[in-house]
């Protein structure tokens, strides 16, 4: 599956990642879109 990840330099890299493996009681939600705006990124400058 793809995954949006954060790097060792807080960057953002776009990856393949291994499907997860779910437990009894837990449910796997898919995804068919997500977003992400420019005030997101932004924001993820933001050093607190």
């Amino acid at each position: 599956m793809k995954a949006m990840l954060v790097d060792e330099n807080k960057n953002l890299v776009w990856s393949d990642v291994a499907d997860p493996i779910i437990k009894e009681d837990e449910v796997l939600v898919k995804i068919y879109a997500a977003a992400l705006n420019r005030a997101d990124l932004l924001l993820s400058l933001i050093h607190i």
